[in-house]
């Protein structure tokens, strides 16, 4: 083999390796992307799964307040009577995301004090329309 041949050889091979490192940097370009992406939806999911958790701890309190209701009441009266008014007493205790208020027209039909102007709906269609 020629010297000519030898150098000829030589940068072939130089340019395929640089090939490759650039392919290579290219592919670790993409998987820290990637896992970026995961680290990202992981943390996504983690959140959602703690908003899930605190709505469901929510949920078992307002089922508690509303047993504890149902058991202190008269069974005769009327049952939406006492959820709504149980709803209304929990809202006032432990509000809810926003305002925590319940609207004029539940307050007005439960005997609860009415809000001027409603803070629930923010005169939506309820009697403050």
């Amino acid at each position: 083999m020629t010297a000519a041949e030898e150098l000829a050889a030589v940068l072939h091979w130089r340019d395929k390796h640089a090939i490759a490192v650039r392919e290579r940097d290219g592919l670790q370009l993409s998987l820290n992307t990637a896992d970026q992406t995961i680290d990202d939806l992981s943390a996504a999911v983690s959140r959602r799964t703690k908003r899930v958790r605190d709505l469901e701890a929510q949920l078992a309190y307002a089922v508690d307040a509303l047993n504890e209701v149902v058991k202190a009441s008269d069974m005769y009266e009327k049952p939406f009577e006492i959820a709504t008014l149980a709803i209304g007493e929990m809202s006032a205790i432990k509000p809810a995301e926003g305002n925590g208020s319940t609207c004029n027209q539940i307050r007005e039909e439960t005997g609860l004090p009415i809000n001027r102007p409603c803070k629930a709906c923010n005169g939506g269609s309820c009697i403050d329309k």
